[in-house]
């Protein structure tokens, strides 16, 4: 993914520009892409009043709030380009705006873009299928004070993850939060049986490793046609 990146430079029209991760988006995709326009929060501006660059952005990339991330789809089928929402706490109608908008455009919801975190994905599935039902099986996420969902929407992909590989028994009594300081964001998976303890974990040191990681599935992703994509998809591309 990489390589295809350094080969044609491509267009990003962010919103959320001013929060925590689109300040360090803009940083980082200014290696590897252009920064079209900016939206500092959804509700700021009309759809479209945004986009200084007269060129159309090929991607809209969101990281406001679940109540933007409606705006965010209309703003994306409005430009014709795809969206990758890496805002978490979605609620329904959020969702279904979202499915609307991937019958027209490229559409990814991607609650953590870390490539890490996709590989823990993967190992949470093969640690629930080869295991026995007689280990117990607990998931502890901690992160900065200032988030508001809980659990996280990756805690939420992992124990998906666990559920879809046989064990049902995970239920929301497993997944654990901790809201404190200004953690970036840790995931743990504790697995226990008799005499023995398996711990699968991924701390995030700086908020660089979700900014890069979604710079990377937005390159994959506006190559797409209009449908639903995962950030696995997008990784297992290289």
């Amino acid at each position: 993914m990489r390589k295809q990146m350094k080969e044609t430079k491509f267009r990003i029209h962010l919103v959320g520009a001013r929060g925590r991760m689109g300040t360090r988006i803009a940083a980082i995709a200014g290696q590897d892409a252009r920064v079209a326009g900016v939206v500092p929060w959804p509700r700021d501006q009309p759809i479209g009043a945004a986009v200084r660059d007269p060129a159309q952005p090929d991607v809209v990339i969101d990281f406001s709030s679940p109540g933007g991330v409606e705006t965010s789809a209309s703003l994306s089928e409005h430009l014709g380009a795809a969206l990758l929402v890496g805002t978490t706490g979605l609620g329904e109608a959020a969702l279904r705006r979202v499915e609307r908008a991937a019958e027209r455009v490229p559409v990814m919801v991607a609650p953590n873009t870390s490539r890490g975190v996709a590989l823990l994905a993967h190992l949470a599935g093969e640690l629930a299928r080869l295991l026995p039902e007689t280990f117990g099986i607990e998931i502890v996420e901690s992160h900065h004070r200032g988030k508001r969902d809980a659990p996280s929407g990756t805690a939420l992909r992992l124990a998906e993850k666990i559920r879809g590989a046989g064990r049902t028994d995970l239920d929301a009594s497993h997944v654990h939060s901790i809201r404190i300081g200004d953690i970036v964001g840790e995931h743990e998976i504790i697995a226990a049986g008799d005499g023995q303890v398996l711990r699968l974990s991924h701390r995030a040191e700086s908020r660089d490793v979700f900014a890069q990681g979604a710079v990377d599935a937005a390159a994959w992703l506006c190559r797409q046609r209009p449908g639903r994509y995962t950030i696995d998809e997008a990784m297992a591309a290289g």
